[in-house]
């Protein structure tokens, strides 16, 4: 159950206030560094400054659960674990689509119209993004936020999931930078990640069209702030 709600608020606020511009529109086999324009891309960047914070330094790895309270209070206690869904939501109080952080993990985030209705239209679906594999044509810019979910099967025990926030994309390279708190089986395509830890919130690159994004079992796709 998703306790927060857009309109909720919380006493202490660590960034500036939300101003809501039209955005460009989105061109997704573009190259250039973000299409997002004004205000919303300075909140972005703002946001995005205190994500890369969360992975340099290396939080321990934790689905928090007892109190559920620690994966959306602001305490020392409350941020000194996280797994890979607590750290986007807190992204999204960051960057302005909700006034307290949200309690999301991947099972919501897997149907793009139910989690654009739990966010109250303030994130959108990127298009195209979907697309699994190398036939993926999509450009994500920082900002955006990755997703694969995995549902319980005959195969596999339990489901599972994770999300990420994207820092930067490299056209040279066709790579994706992103941060994320990453559990103890660590990554699909860590080749670029070579002694880079795991089982903690980290920045790791990973080729758009890999294992780790795309060619992952249970892709779902990208979404972007839409405020």
């Amino acid at each position: 159950v998703v306790k927060a709600k857009p309109t909720d608020k919380f006493p202490v606020n660590l960034t500036p206030s939300v101003i809501k511009p039209d955005l460009a529109p989105s061109n997704p086999t573009s190259n250039t560094p973000s299409a997002q324009i004004g205000p919303i891309k300075n909140k972005i960047d703002v946001a995005l400054g205190t994500m890369k914070n969360f992975g340099k330094q290396d939080i321990p790895y934790n689905q928090e659960t007892n109190p559920r309270s620690l994966r959306t209070d602001e305490t020392p206690k409350a941020l000194a674990k996280m797994d890979c869904s607590e750290l986007v939501s807190r992204y999204l109080k960051e960057v302005g689509v909700f006034d307290k952080v949200p309690d999301f993990q991947t099972n919501h985030m897997a149907d793009p119209i139910a989690f654009k209705k739990l966010c109250d239209g303030k994130v959108q679906f990127m298009k195209g993004s979907e697309i699994k594999g190398g036939k993926n044509t999509f450009i994500p810019e920082p900002g955006d936020i990755f997703v694969w979910r995995r549902e319980k099967s005959e195969k596999r025990a339990k489901a599972d999931g994770h999300t990420g926030v994207v820092l930067s994309y490299d056209a040279e390279k066709d790579v994706v930078e992103v941060v994320e708190a990453l559990g103890i089986v660590g990554s699909a395509d860590d080749s670029r990640n070579k002694n880079a830890p795991v089982n903690n919130t980290r920045i790791s690159k990973y080729s758009r069209v890999g294992k780790a994004l795309t060619e992952h079992d249970g892709w779902v796709g990208y979404y972007r702030p839409n405020l």
